[in-house]
């Protein structure tokens, strides 16, 4: 992830290391790539926070114009930023734009891009219908993963909650407030895995996806929708 990332044809940019607590290598690795290269930079939780605080922390630690969430198990391709950067500067009143994405199954299972055409495209959708497109069975949620602006993001980043389809959920509502952008080119690589809260049964946010799915999968959604969709008014 970091290989790719450094490998950008845009290199003005600040990659934040937020290390959540790791009991691995992790940290070490981190030290090592931000000795080698000085637009790293390495910070350490001294408890885990949660995936999804820890999202929200190293938000708080950015100051670039454009913010963009990356996973430790993902690759970029090299033109990414700056085909996602110029989309986003094309058109100022957009929060985020993505790629096309390969989904690389990590458990063996056949790799496939995805690509948000005709009808599953936000961007020739009405606010409206952008927003209903996330809570289908596309995988528009992976616009969690966009290039964002910063300053936008940040202002709304409080309705981003632990639980289960959180990153869905946020996005939904996200895309009922603000347009956003598609480009219609394979650029970001996103490795399938298990539920999270299989892999990470003692993180915060993994057990609150795990009361979520005691409680019937769609409660927690429906509450977040009731709740929140009545707010986009309040959306700066």
């Amino acid at each position: 992830a970091m290989d790719s990332l450094l490998e950008q044809t845009v290199a003005d940019f600040e990659l934040i290391i937020s290390d959540n607590a790791s009991t691995d290598g992790t940290f070490a690795l981190a030290q090592e790539y931000a000795r080698k290269d000085p637009r790293v930079r390495v910070c350490r939780n001294s408890e885990n926070l949660g995936a999804v605080n820890n999202f929200k922390k190293v938000l708080e630690l950015a100051s670039g114009e454009y913010f963009m969430w990356t996973a430790a198990d993902d690759a970029w391709h090299p033109e990414c930023l700056e085909v996602l950067g110029r989309e986003l500067a094309a058109h100022p009143d957009a929060l985020a734009a993505l790629s096309g994405v390969r989904v690389v199954d990590v458990d063996g299972g056949k790799d496939r891009d995805l690509r948000f055409q005709s009808q599953a495209d936000p961007t020739v959708k009405s606010r409206l219908a952008a927003s209903c497109l996330f809570m289908s069975s596309k995988k528009l949620n992976y616009f969690i993963c966009g290039l964002m602006r910063r300053e936008l993001l940040a202002r709304n980043v409080g309705f981003f909650e632990m639980g289960f389809t959180s990153d869905r959920l946020f996005m939904c509502l996200m895309a009922l407030a603000f347009p956003l952008r598609y480009v219609d080119k394979v650029l970001f690589e996103k490795t399938r895995q298990r539920p999270y809260d299989l892999r990470h049964a003692s993180d915060p946010h993994g057990r609150a996806i795990a009361r979520a799915r005691s409680a019937g999968i769609y409660y927690q959604p429906l509450v977040y929708l009731c709740k929140n969709i009545p707010r986009c008014t309040d959306i700066s």
